[in-house]
């Protein structure tokens, strides 16, 4: 009998989970689920400080060009020299950098999500010289440069976007890929673009409750090789370090070696249930980071939707029908599974989004077919929040 799709995503994730053996050592034992936890609020986190996200709105889109040897990156090299050159305020600048092909599942899209690890500026600045360098010319000098002296520290920036951000940044890019894995990507362009954007702004409106998720940027990413010629080119987007989230939350990143936070355990079980998420584990750091307070306990950090229902939805369900249902059976399990005080304080937060939610969904650059499926999906989820409310 043929392997069908959902066969294929099965025994990829066992054998994800076989892999991972090893190195789990004894699972920490989960906090009871109890009525008696206290009610708190949702972690809290300040804005980021960063120009690459501060202050900016959904649909800002970063025009950015990134030249390397993609080629090489795309067929497996672990690293090679680039330059990100990016436009603001008719202001032109070029940022050195050490790019890494990275991801699991997506590791085997084209183009492959990429971790830019930052040169120095003083060493960018000593490649510049004359007033009439140009993007080009400084990719060929730091590749010079990186032909006799290896990389080996990435250094954070001062004075360009990627200030108070610390010493790389993740790239997520649309995954071209061909035959059954087709929940990971697409072969059309349009449809790759239109999963990278529902991600995209899954994130953004999980910003909206300013808790502890990832900031992102939506960019027009343009890949050129050495020779001039476009390797691809696009909608991408920039993905906070979960280090600056912990930061901005008060924390600090850590392992999830500490007694675990009541109230963040069910935030994070409440955000990936919300959108349709099942690719997540809370007892190890498979999409999730975890965080860690000054009075020692753990908090988590949700990432990676990729596969949810508002991105994927045959990714847990047959089709799209399937994934709406799917969606609200598995939110209404949850919330009669938690403790009542804290899922009705944080469920009246989430509640307390909507209009915001919405609104972000509404002024997308999704196309309409997407933009009514995430809006339909969303309405749902609130009408199970609404509904829990009451009784």
């Amino acid at each position: 009998m043929a392997e069908t799709t959902v066969d294929l995503r099965l025994k990829d994730t066992f054998k994800t989970f076989l892999q991972d053996l090893p190195t789990l050592g004894t699972f920490k034992a989960c906090s009871p689920v109890s009525n008696e936890i206290p009610p708190e609020p949702m972690v809290k986190c300040k804005d980021s400080k960063s120009p690459l996200f501060a202050n900016k709105m959904p649909n800002d889109v970063l025009n950015v060009e990134i030249i390397a040897d993609h080629q090489k990156l795309n067929s497996g090299e672990e690293s090679r020299p680039g330059v990100i050159v990016y436009e603001e305020n008719g202001k032109k600048t070029v940022v050195g950098t050490n790019l890494k092909p990275r991801g699991n599942s997506r590791a085997s899209c084209f183009p492959k999500p990429l971790k830019a690890e930052f040169e120095s500026e003083e060493q960018m600045k000593s490649l510049g010289g004359r007033s009439d360098s140009t993007p080009e010319s400084l990719y060929k000098k730091l590749v010079t440069l990186r032909e006799k002296t290896k990389f080996n520290k990435a250094v954070s920036q001062d004075t360009n976007i990627f200030d108070k951000l610390g010493d790389d940044i993740k790239i997520v890019n649309p995954c071209e890929i061909k035959g059954e894995r087709n929940w990971l990507g697409a072969e059309d362009l349009k449809e790759q673009e239109e999963k990278l954007l529902r991600e995209f702004y899954t994130y953004k409106i999980l910003e909206e409750l300013g808790t502890s998720t990832l900031k992102t940027r939506l960019a027009h990413i343009t890949y050129k090789n050495p020779d001039g010629t476009i390797s691809s080119s696009g909608y991408s987007f920039f993905r906070e370090p979960e280090s600056k989230v912990a930061s901005r939350c008060g924390q600090i990143k850590g392992k999830g070696d500490k007694d675990n936070s009541a109230t963040s355990e069910f935030q994070t079980k409440l955000i990936f249930a919300f959108i349709g998420g099942i690719d997540y584990n809370i007892n190890i750091d498979h999409n999730i980071a975890f965080m860690h307070s000054e009075a020692g306990t753990t908090s988590y950090i949700p990432y990676d939707f990729d596969t949810s229902a508002l991105v994927t939805p045959y990714y847990t369900s047959g089709n799209n029908q399937e994934a709406k249902e799917y969606m609200v059976l598995e939110l209404e399990k949850m919330l009669s599974r938690a403790p009542k005080e804290i899922a009705k304080i944080q469920t009246q937060q989430f509640l307390g989004k909507k209009e915001e939610i919405l609104l972000v969904i509404k002024n997308s650059l999704l196309n309409k077919s997407a933009k009514e499926d995430v809006l339909e999906k969303i309405n749902l989820q609130f009408g199970v929040l609404e509904k829990f409310i009451k009784n």
